[in-house]
């Protein structure tokens, strides 16, 4: 799986498509956000099916 179609996918579907572990490392890099769910990390919220932002710019 090419890092183009990671950047586009839900983590939840890329860990289940086998993806490698260097394509991941971008995604969850800086995380800002996190599934309510499955409780991933992620830098954008696309990537995850129920993103709650974890911090406050308060």
């Amino acid at each position: 799986m090419a890092k183009k179609d990671i950047a586009d996918q839900c983590l939840c579907k890329a860990i289940e498509c086998s993806a490698k572990l260097n394509d991941l490392r971008g995604l969850v890099r800086d995380a800002q956000y996190i599934c309510k769910k499955c409780g991933r990390a992620a830098a954008k919220k696309r990537n995850l099916c129920s993103p709650v932002k974890l911090y406050s710019e308060n």
